[in-house]
């Protein structure tokens, strides 16, 4: 009886460590699933992320390209709207001598030649051709498009030198130096629909109301044109 006494207890100790050896065994081979279920948890989110910013990057890029090609067709648009004027401007310098009377048409000439020379600056980028990636020309469209209020404001800054007494009346009225650029081309001749593309505004209505409310214009007061030509007359 000892003796099987003892041999039991010994098969039964060596049940108790198989079960042991296989509890442990179960519990690594969990450990490891879910080490592994982490591991490619980490490697999805990881592949997720990536994509998600290959994806923003990608409609970003897209966006920028749209954007830049709505520049570009600006410019194009710019570009034409300038040349299609060409005829008119040539004989800027004889509309506006018969508004003011005398012969000295100095400034009209400078105002032909800054309109003339933004056509060139245009027509320089538009022929150099439009690259595949529209980002390699970004700089120089948004240099373009910035430029825009440049020939306004020197426009108004030439009649500021000739007729100081025009632009004091509307500087008086607060219109940007831009803004008193747009009125010297409506007095010069151009017509409002002739100028939405040679200003720096999406739509030439949108900024010729500004300046009715800026001017303190009425309906009775007729179109802007013709009130800033009267007051161009007056102030001669």
């Amino acid at each position: 009886m000892t003796i099987y006494s003892h041999l039991s207890d010994s098969l039964n100790l060596v049940k108790i460590n198989q079960k042991v050896k296989s509890v442990q065994r179960n519990y690594e081979d969990s450990i490891v699933i879910i080490k592994q279920r982490i591991l490619f948890g980490i490697i999805a989110a990881i592949l997720s992320l990536i994509i998600i910013l290959c994806l923003k990057f990608y409609l970003r890029l897209r966006k920028r390209e749209k954007y830049l090609r709505q520049q570009i067709e600006e410019i194009k648009e710019e570009y034409e709207e300038l040349s299609s004027l060409k005829e008119k401007l040539q004989p800027i310098e004889n509309i506006v001598c018969n508004i003011d009377g005398h012969n000295d048409c100095e400034q009209n000439t400078l105002i032909q030649s800054i309109i003339e020379a933004r056509i060139k600056s245009l027509a320089a980028f538009l022929n150099k051709g439009i690259p595949d990636s529209l980002s390699k020309v970004a700089d120089t469209l948004d240099e373009l498009l910035n430029n825009r209020d440049k020939v306004t404001g020197s426009i108004g800054l030439i009649y500021a030198i000739y007729y100081p007494r025009f632009v004091a009346k509307l500087a008086e009225r607060g219109l940007s130096a831009s803004e008193i650029g747009y009125c010297c081309l409506l007095v010069i001749g151009l017509k409002t629909s002739e100028l939405p593309k040679v200003i720096n505004y999406s739509n030439a209505y949108n900024i010729s109301s500004r300046l009715r409310s800026k001017l303190g214009l009425t309906a009775d007061d007729g179109t802007l044109s013709a009130w800033l030509k009267n007051v161009f007359a007056e102030k001669q």
